[in-house]
């Protein structure tokens, strides 16, 4: 089962992630976030779009659950992979 956020703030996410949905978190005005998006469209992969503003509380609960600090946050069949970065390497763009 993938890993839980510990604070009971997101079930939302959580929720996302014990169906193992692709999930995308990320705010309009980040270029990465755009660019992730556009990845995920263009290799036809369904995903649930969190909008979110920078969100200190967020930022903190992803870095220690997964050494992350960054937006885009990016959830594939439920499991973490990245950033921006970590996705085009996936999926090699």
């Amino acid at each position: 089962m993938a890993e839980i956020l510990k604070t009971d703030i997101f079930p939302r996410i959580n929720e996302l992630k014990e169906k193992k949905r692709n999930i995308l978190i990320g705010f309009k005005e980040c270029p990465y976030c755009v660019r992730a998006e556009e990845i995920l469209n263009t290799k036809n992969i369904e995903f649930d779009y969190i909008y979110r503003a920078r969100e200190e509380e967020l930022e903190e609960e992803i870095k220690k659950c997964y050494g992350h600090e960054t937006y885009p946050m990016i959830f594939i069949n439920g499991e973490f992979v990245g950033g921006c970065a970590e996705l085009k390497e996936k999926y090699r763009c």
